[in-house]
């Protein structure tokens, strides 16, 4: 498929907020993606997954969103959904964002339970804590409340993300879901150019939407993850209890021997 960009600006206030749509055709789901604390619509490889979310037949618009106050981010959050579902004749969407900004799909979620227009939220390098001993209420207690699915994906070795306090709360909220990505910090990648991270954390997305959406998911995908090239099964942990599965991964299973060894 060819994915088209373009830029779009959204009224907010007495401003506007700068984004990008990319898009195939006759799209039927779509995806808002926003940044982190810090960069814009730009960083953090959102590029590249907008053009592979494209790929794979949803509309995707990625907007920048300067601040640190979080309330302030939600609010534009909620402009700018509210814009994406006039300006598009979509049956539903997504709510996505990397680490500060996925902080934001949450809470906006949160503040529009009950609006089936919004399938579930992915959280990229979700900020649970401040630091690696940090406990905060503020960061965990919307992930408790949330009423739609969730996909988390974080790096195994994100000091902002706490294991063992993820898996408390998803004990409380069985709809979430989390992806580790193994050897990953806060960046969700191994190493500065580690590509390999960026494809599987794309697929793991897309995988997860289309599985969510009801729409037939591709059986697998040819990444070179850097433990073996070849055909890669998408695996997703969901943590709570008896409802704990995964999906197979030739990965994962080849880093559990070697582990072993």
């Amino acid at each position: 498929m060819t994915c088209k960009t373009q830029p779009v600006s959204i009224p907010y206030e007495k401003k506007e907020i700068q984004g990008y749509v990319t898009t195939v055709s006759n799209p039927v789901t779509g995806i808002i993606l926003t940044h982190g604390a810090g960069g814009d619509a730009n960083s953090a490889n959102l590029d590249i997954l907008a053009d592979h979310l494209a790929d794979k037949g949803f509309l995707v618009l990625r907007f920048t969103c300067k601040g640190l106050n979080i309330r302030y981010r939600v609010k534009v959050f909620k402009a700018v959904l509210e814009w994406f579902r006039k300006a598009y004749p979509l049956t539903s969407c997504f709510l996505a964002g990397r680490s500060m900004g996925s902080r934001a799909a949450v809470i906006t979620a949160n503040e529009t339970i009950g609006d089936t227009f919004i399938q579930g939220v992915i959280c990229l390098a979700y900020p649970l804590q401040k630091s690696q001993n940090d406990v905060s209420k503020d960061r965990e207690q919307p992930l408790r409340d949330l009423g739609c699915p969730a996909l988390l994906i974080s790096g195994s070795l994100d000091d902002m993300m706490s294991q063992t306090r993820i898996k408390d709360i998803s004990r409380d909220n069985d709809k979430l879901e989390i992806f580790w990505v193994d050897g990953a910090g806060h960046s969700l990648k191994k190493r500065k150019n580690d590509m390999s991270s960026v494809t599987l954390v794309n697929e793991t997305m897309s995988a997860w939407c289309k599985k969510i959406t009801g729409a037939k998911p591709e059986n697998s995908v040819s990444v070179d993850n850097g433990i073996t090239k070849g055909k890669l099964k998408i695996s997703v942990e969901v943590l709570p209890g008896k409802q704990k599965r995964k999906f197979d991964s030739l990965a994962d299973r080849k880093v559990q021997r070697k582990r072993k060894r």
